[in-house]
């Protein structure tokens, strides 16, 4: 008995650890948007904010890893400690399906192929090394495929139906679209061998202890952190925390023949990215080829497969076709409809058919091992270097607006550059972005600080456009008041920079926004020929942070219009860290007939004019009278 289970373990041993190798020696340097994200989530926020309501159980897996990570002395990123655990779960998955497939074929050489075939997919392999979540739900739908395919022989087993509940809400918390595998276990249920005098009661309540399992697990763990950590109490804010991910605009839409052509994108890169559309119709042929036998001997496997492979086609090719991530999980029907025919060969077809099957397996590992390895390889990381270089000459509180969600991530966490927003942000509401954007140009240049816009940000390409769903003429009006004196190469991307002082000198013309200046007890702002308000009482305008040393400049030109009679202005100019004084501020006699005229200002006689300038502080007016404007269309020094 003990050699029996010795040689019985060989198998799946040797596959686990084969496999896992593989996949540790394959880790990817660079990662997607979502790899990124959650690593940075993990690292920065407390366990109790990092449950994501697609994909619940992930987040504090991953927290709970990276701590378990830092006890034991690890001081590196989350990024590793996260990879690692989609490698143990990629290299476990493969390692169970070897063993499911050689109990119900009994036979060792179609379930390594099996094995081969699911270990060396491109979508299997890529997100076992990578950060995600499908490799983890993908983990517990082969468990539960193991319990099913037992189920369909021995429906009576009712803690069968137990496991099964749970495995399958294992999937479902790790990926909520993993509830469509009900269908297939609906499916298993009413086709499994039932003894013909099981009656309906009996049969419904094991249906029903599965599902209770299910309900239990599932619906108790989303109760838990909706009511019990998120403290959520009204059905807004569940809805909210539910369906906000979905409803941003990126998934789903009509389908129409551009739906199947992104189809057959999806699942040709699910096994190769190169030549995975030949190798997928080589192995339907297979399946096709065994139809009759099939029929005959494993016909409800069959409908399992099949069932499972429709019902995922038709949700995921609306939702969203070619993406591969979604199309992990048929791999497993896929490969076990292959097997199954397999099994049905004889004579010299089964010889032809196995080196078919045998020879893709070793297409897809030389051909997926090169791809995986030039994608993980960091010098092709287009993103990390384009934000390298960017960091190289932007200051730590510049704002950046860049083109995508990764090099936002980029610069925030490797670069520690915290201001910083990507063109996605106007994702199902532009306008509100365009706000959000604009009001960090003013408050980043009001500070002092230059502000980076992609040319990729301000004048999107199609690609991006269609990605965010964003309208070309949108994005160039929001960006539309922000005039660029200065357009800066840096490698081979170019960026539209304003700075504090916006002509490259302490000179303001103002056409249509405030170039950094701060204003105070103003209202009615237009742009009509200049900055154009309403002042209040104590009206005045404060310049972003100044450097400059005085003795460089000899007046100060003011070109201005107003309307109020028996006014005078005033500057003053501030030194750092100083606050604003009569000694160091000069006045002038205002023209109050509506029309611009230039006003120069002496100031090298003037006793203040003296040391370093840090801030202009301009008062157009003494006070207004609640109608009269003031517009401002220049302000700058003279040597």
């Amino acid at each position: 008995m003990s050699r029996l289970l010795q040689s019985r373990a060989v198998v799946p041993v040797a596959v686990f650890v084969g496999v896992l190798i593989l996949y540790i020696l394959t880790l990817t340097g660079v990662h997607t948007f979502d790899a990124y994200s959650y690593a940075a989530a993990v690292q920065t926020k407390p366990w109790r904010e990092t449950f994501h309501p697609h994909h619940l159980l992930y987040g504090p897996l991953g927290a709970a890893t990276y701590q378990l990570a830092q006890l034991i002395g690890y001081r590196g990123a989350a990024l590793l400690p996260l990879q690692l655990i989609n490698a143990l779960a990629g290299a476990s998955g493969v390692t169970i399906w070897v063993m499911t497939l050689r109990w119900r074929t009994g036979r060792t050489d179609l379930a390594l192929l099996g094995g081969g075939l699911l270990a060396t997919a491109y979508a299997w392999w890529y997100y076992a090394v990578e950060v995600e979540v499908y490799t983890l739900a993908a983990l517990f739908l082969i468990v539960g495929s193991a319990r099913l395919l037992r189920l369909l022989d021995d429906p009576l087993w009712r803690r069968g139906w137990l496991w099964l509940g749970l495995a399958h809400s294992g999937a479902i918390l790790f990926h909520q679209t993993n509830v469509l595998w009900a269908l297939p276990v609906l499916l298993g249920w009413w086709l499994a061998r039932w003894p013909e005098s099981t009656a309906w009661p009996i049969r419904l309540r094991l249906l029903g202890g599965y599902l209770a399992v299910g309900l239990a697990m599932v619906g108790g763990s989303y109760a838990m952190v909706m009511i019990g950590l998120s403290g959520f109490r009204s059905w807004e804010q569940i809805r909210t925390w539910l369906f906000e991910y979905a409803a941003t605009g990126f998934w789903g839409g009509p389908v129409g023949t551009e739906t199947l052509r992104k189809l057959g994108e999806g699942w040709r890169l699910t096994l190769a990215e190169v030549g995975g559309g030949l190798l997928l119709l080589v192995l339907l042929a297979i399946v096709a080829l065994a139809a009759p036998q099939l029929r005959r001997c494993w016909w409800r496997e069959l409908a399992l497969a099949g069932t499972w492979i429709a019902v995922y086609t038709l949700f995921f090719g609306w939702w969203e076709a070619d993406n591969i991530e979604f199309w992990i999980a048929t791999l497993l029907p896929l490969s076990l409809a292959v097997v199954l025919a397999l099994a049905c060969y004889a004579g010299r077809r089964r010889l032809v058919a196995l080196g078919l099957a045998w020879a893709i397996v070793a297409v897809l590992l030389v051909q997926n091992g090169r791809s995986i390895a030039q994608r993980g390889n960091q010098e092709n990381d287009a993103d990390r270097q384009i934000v390298t270089l960017l960091a190289e000459v932007g200051a730590t509180e510049d704002l950046y607006l860049v083109p995508n969600g990764l090099q936002e991530l980029y610069l925030r966490y490797e670069f520690e550059r915290p201001n910083v927003l990507a063109l996605s942000l106007g994702v199902g509401d532009w306008e509100a972005g365009c706000a959000i954007i604009r009001a960090a140009i003013v408050r980043t240049t009001t500070a002092g600080y230059a502000v980076w816009i992609a040319e990729a940000v301000r004048n999107p390409p199609p690609a991006l456009l269609e990605r965010y769903r964003l309208d070309s003429a949108a994005v160039r009006t929001c960006f539309a008041p922000f005039a660029t004196p200065t357009q800066r190469t840096v490698g081979e991307t170019l960026y539209h920079v304003l700075t504090p002082i916006a002509q490259g000198e302490p000179d303001w013309i103002w056409r249509d926004w405030t170039l950094g200046w701060q204003p105070n007890f103003i209202s009615g702002t237009r742009w009509d020929g200049g900055w154009s308000f309403v002042p209040g009482a104590d009206p005045h305008l404060l310049s972003p942070p100044l450097d400059l040393n005085t003795a460089s400049w000899s007046a100060l030109e003011v070109t201005m219009a107003t309307t109020l009679p028996g006014q005078h202005g005033q500057i003053y100019w501030i030194a750092p860290a100083a606050a604003a004084t009569e000694e160091r501020s000069v006045s002038w006699e205002l023209i109050p007939d509506g029309a611009m005229h230039t006003y120069i200002l002496p100031l090298s006689e003037l006793p203040g004019w003296r040391g370093t300038l840090g801030l202009l502080r301009i008062d157009p007016v003494v006070a207004g009278d609640g109608a009269g404007r003031v517009t401002l269309e220049r302000v700058r020094l003279l040597r």
